[in-house]
């Protein structure tokens, strides 16, 4: 069985993570919908991913090439990879939740597109990354498709506490992405993601200090249904990224990830009755997608 599963072609991988994290993005926002504790439902979801990825890793370490893993073979850059990792992602969500305390979703949308130029060139700069005209063009497509279909000018404030934020977390994002793949050349995926997850968990904590326990409580009860499933639908994609990740660049693949947010755009539209501007979220869709076939095709 998991050899038919690895013969998967490593696109199909990035195309069920892409869905995979828009699937996350409209629960959450279902479940923000009659939910004031924004950060609680964070903390929460990143505690309960953290569990399901630990169980993920005891049962199938050594399927996915952790039981050969030796620890003294690995070079210092790539334990340095894991590190910037782990510290990446922690930053990128500390930065993120406190962003929202001065900023908009709309705004963190259209700023975290910034992730997209930064991967490109960072890539081809540092991980010697090929820079050509379709997959220069395709990933400006997708970052103006996502501006398009997720901006709105009566939405946003554009403070600039909020911005820095917002700015700071899409390039912690990014970073994380290529640590990503330098790490994958030596950690077995089921090994790695829980140490990558756990950046994010601590910084949930963080941010609830002393009332984490109790918050995360009262939401787990208020969503007992949903909480598991949000946590499951955050950790299959990251999941399936790093397995796309052993295979494709992270200039293609970060790119296409982000995807994500133009096919939450029509998601929400056609599921959760998200109909204003729904002109301008087609043609931001279909101008992402049109980038999407220029650098995955």
């Amino acid at each position: 069985m998991l050899e038919t599963f690895f013969s998967i072609p490593p696109i199909l991988f990035a195309i069920f993570a892409t869905v995979g994290v828009s699937a996350w993005s409209l629960l959450s926002r279902k479940i923000l919908r009659g939910e004031k504790d924004f950060i609680g439902v964070g903390a929460a979801t990143e505690m309960l991913s953290l569990g399901i990825l630990l169980l993920f890793f005891l049962s199938l370490n050594g399927a996915l090439g952790g039981a050969d893993f030796d620890p003294a073979s690995v070079p210092p850059v790539g334990w340095a990879a894991l590190a910037v990792s782990f510290f990446a992602y922690m930053a990128a969500v500390l930065s993120s939740y406190k962003g929202f305390q001065s900023g908009e979703a709309n705004e963190r949308a259209v700023i975290n597109q910034v992730q997209n130029i930064f991967t490109l060139l960072v890539a081809a700069a540092l991980l010697a990354e090929p820079l050509t005209g379709p997959k220069v063009a395709g990933v400006l497509l997708i970052t103006a498709g996502a501006v398009i279909c997720t901006y709105r000018p009566d939405h946003a404030r554009w403070k600039v506490e909020g911005v820095r934020l917002f700015l700071l977390s899409a390039l912690c994002f990014g970073v994380g992405g290529m640590s990503d793949k330098v790490a994958m050349q030596y950690f077995p995926v089921a090994l790695y993601a829980p140490v990558s997850f756990l950046g994010p968990a601590l910084a949930a904590l963080v941010l609830l200090g002393r009332q984490a326990v109790p918050r995360m409580k009262t939401i787990w009860k208020r969503h007992r249904f949903w909480m598991p499933v949000l946590a499951l639908i955050s950790v299959a994609p990251y999941v399936l990224f790093l397995l796309a990740l052993k295979a494709m660049p992270i200039s293609v693949l970060g790119p296409l990830m982000n995807t994500n947010i133009v096919l939450t755009a029509v998601g929400g539209m056609l599921l959760l009755g998200e109909h204003d501007s729904w002109k301008q979220k087609i043609a931001g869709a279909l101008l992402a997608l049109a980038g999407a076939w220029m650098i995955g095709g």
